[in-house]
């Protein structure tokens, strides 16, 4: 298995089978990018699936939600990836190049540590294109931590989100629905299947 390719990731790929890689998913490097600035956190939004007529629901900040659900960090979570929504061309207008999208699976008991996973990208010049739609599965009993990497020309500038099962104040919350991240900064107060404002969407359910 080459780590730095993402399409050589099973996408189906379970806790079991990292497990199963040990020692030497130790001395695999991290296939976020070396090299990436940190920058302010990460922040989500959420919201519940459109239905019946509805053309847009309301989106709350994840960290507004009054607490997350302990079942998932018990059983682990599938993120099913939509990928980028709306019009890329915005996100090139502001300067932005490209995004990946990390999931961080935690190794503890294989004695790894924590490992980035590159779960999708999307490159806006000198043609926007980006990864398929997938989905896998995430242990979350330490919390579902998720970094997005903007690459401008500055540079590549990492940003970082945790989701927890439990609550408190100013802590963003999972919950089993859809999330949304705005690369450019700014959630809109409601979702909308064919806006134009670009966002990434992903769905968290039960494993």
């Amino acid at each position: 298995m080459n780590p730095s390719r993402v399409e050589d990731l099973d996408p189906q790929l379970r806790r079991r089978d990292f497990l199963a890689y040990g020692a030497a998913a130790a001395l695999l490097p991290s296939i976020s990018r070396a090299g990436a600035a940190e920058g302010d956190g990460l922040a989500l939004g959420y919201c519940r699936e459109p239905s019946g007529v509805e053309a847009a629901t309301r989106v709350v900040a994840a960290e507004r939600l009054a607490a997350g659900d302990p079942e998932l960090a018990r059983r682990g979570v599938r993120v099913c990836l939509d990928g980028l929504a709306g019009d890329p061309g915005r996100l090139g207008r502001m300067g932005i190049r490209g995004l990946d999208l990390t999931v961080r699976y935690e190794l503890a008991e294989a004695g790894c540590g924590a490992v980035d996973f590159r779960a999708w990208s999307c490159r806006l010049l000198p043609v926007a294109q980006q990864g398929s739609a997938s989905a896998f599965v995430v242990p979350a009993d330490g919390g579902l931590r998720i970094g997005l990497e903007v690459e401008t020309p500055l540079g590549v500038e990492r940003r970082e989100a945790v989701l927890v099962a439990g609550g408190g104040p100013g802590r963003q919350k999972l919950r089993a629905g859809r999330y949304l991240i705005a690369p450019g900064g700014v959630l809109p107060r409601r979702f909308e299947a064919d806006a134009s404002e670009p966002l990434i969407a992903l769905t968290v359910e039960p494993a």
